[in-house]
Parts: structure tokens; C-alpha cells; sequence
């Protein structure tokens, strides 16, 4: 008796500690975002508003009427740190997600050169070493 006891109390524990792993009965929503590619596709051109290099982000201002369209670094196409130079000249396509808010997305230097970037400028802290 002690036997069968002892293993439909193990038993009980294994399956309430397997019920832990199992999926919730309550779904995950999973949101999704379309982007979409406005203007046909039809590459743009502008000015560098301004840029934070530390953030990664900033905006530029397209040729032209249009408000300033925001960029991320992800969205520069460059080898290395990638980042945009205050007043740069830049070519870039603009991406509306669903929300209606626009990126500029694939952005380059002018003809799909390379672009300037900001300058580098390191951190006064590890300018000198004082002691």
C-alpha cells in the first residue's frame, strides 16, 4: 500500500510540474505591421535635418514639399558605423507602415555613393588620462 501510495503522489507531482511547460490556453496576439512603399517606388532626394549619432536616429528633409521623413541607422547603407552628417545630401525611398507613419529606408549618398557620415568625435573621457 505504501508502494502505490508513494508513486500516485510522484505521478501527481510530475504531471502538475509537465502542466507548467505546457501552452497557455490563452492565445498570444501576435501584431503584425505592413509597410508599404509610397510614390510608386520612386526614389527621393533631400538634406540631412539633423542626426544623433549616439541615438542612432534623426531626420531629413526631402527635396521639394514634404514634411521631414524620420530615419534609423539600420536604414543606411554604408560599410561600418553607420551614420548621416548634419546638411548631407542623401537619396533615399520613404516606407509607410500602416499606421501611416514614414521611414526613409535604403538611404545612400548621392548617385548611391557611399554616405559622408558624421565625423567622429570621441568622448572626452577617453581623450587624456590624467593622474
Amino acid at each position: 500500500m505504501r508502494v502505490s501510495t508513494s508513486i500516485t503522489a510522484l505521478l501527481a507531482t510530475i504531471v502538475t510540474t509537465t502542466s507548467a511547460f505546457a501552452p497557455s490556453q490563452f492565445g498570444v496576439r501576435h501584431q503584425q505591421t505592413a509597410l508599404f512603399m509610397s510614390d510608386g517606388e520612386a526614389k527621393q532626394t533631400g538634406v540631412v535635418k539633423w542626426f544623433d549619432s549616439t541615438k542612432g536616429f534623426g531626420f531629413i528633409m526631402p527635396d521639394g514639399d514634404g514634411k521631414d521623413v524620420f530615419v534609423h541607422q539600420t536604414s543606411i547603407k554604408a560599410e561600418g558605423f553607420r551614420s548621416l552628417a548634419d546638411g548631407e545630401p542623401v537619396e533615399f525611398f520613404i516606407e509607410t507602415d500602416d499606421n501611416g507613419r514614414t521611414k526613409a529606408i535604403d538611404v545612400t549618398g548621392p548617385g548611391g555613393q557611399n554616405v559622408q557620415g558624421a565625423p567622429f568625435r570621441p568622448q572626452s573621457d577617453y581623450d587624456y588620462y590624467d593622474e
